[in-house]
């Protein structure tokens, strides 16, 4: 919030009216964070005691600083910080980070998309761009993944130029799919932050908060369909399908995509 304090949520616990319990983090540390935060964000380090390694993006300090938990789990101990970034680096346009383990982390600056590992920028990385004809290029201000593991999982960006959400692979930043809205509709216009669970098959669920409203919906990657090539045979079988290659494909992106 506005002094600092960070707040964790459990949905659920609490009584029968089902808002869960929300309570403030204990980060005695808080006070050298300045007045500007930018983001922060976690990752699993003890699933049986459901503690999380934090990382908070300090703009004051021109760092992002990474806190281990307590052991007995009540909060995150000045003594326990280290900086993440190896050179520190001007955070003040940073919109958001994805923490996805220990030495690997991405930042969104200005409408990019940054990966590090250990602390260093990975200058050949980079999100691939969204096939198709736009009228603007991408902008991306929110991350997410539907996978905590590192590397493993699809990665999500909002891009708010587009209205749109864009899905890439982590290692590669190979173009997944992209989910819009219906035009007209009021929504993907003022994102500011979501979060993305792994489903099944070709779906995962993706909540989001705008315009002070928490919203949720399905994220379903269409089905696909490879088309053989002229005078080539093909045997069906129940696991095979057809896919009409579209403007931007190439083999690598097909394949990452399936």
């Amino acid at each position: 919030d506005d002094s600092n304090a960070l707040w964790r949520w459990h949905p659920a616990l609490g009584d029968a009216t089902g808002r869960g319990v929300l309570a403030q983090v204990n980060i005695p540390d808080n006070a050298v964070w300045g007045t500007n935060v930018r983001a922060v964000g976690t990752f699993l380090v003890n699933s049986q005691l459901q503690q999380y390694n934090l990382c908070v993006v300090s703009p004051s300090e021109w760092q992002v600083a990474c806190y281990p938990p307590a052991p007995d789990g009540s909060g995150y101990p000045s003594v326990g910080r280290y900086n993440y970034l190896s050179v520190s680096t001007d955070l003040s346009t940073v919109d958001d980070l994805y923490v996805d383990d220990y030495r690997t982390l991405y930042l969104v600056n200005k409408g990019k998309v940054t990966r590090y590992v250990f602390g260093q920028p990975v200058p050949e990385w980079a999100p691939a761009q969204p096939p198709g004809s736009r009228t603007e290029k991408p902008f991306y201000t929110r991350l997410t993944a539907d996978n905590a593991a590192e590397d493993q999982g699809t990665f999500y960006a909002y891009d708010s130029a587009n209205g749109r959400i864009v899905a890439f692979t982590k290692t590669a930043g190979a173009f997944v799919q992209e989910y819009m809205v219906p035009a007209g509709s009021p929504w993907f216009t003022s994102l500011t932050g979501m979060f993305v669970t792994a489903g099944t098959g070709r779906t995962d669920t993706l909540y989001w908060t705008e315009s002070g409203n928490l919203m949720t919906a399905t994220l379903i990657r269409p089905p696909v369909v490879f088309v053989p090539m002229a005078g080539a045979s093909a045997s069906a079988s129940q696991d095979s399908f057809q896919y009409q290659v579209a403007s931007g494909d190439d083999v690598y992106v097909i394949s990452a995509r399936f």
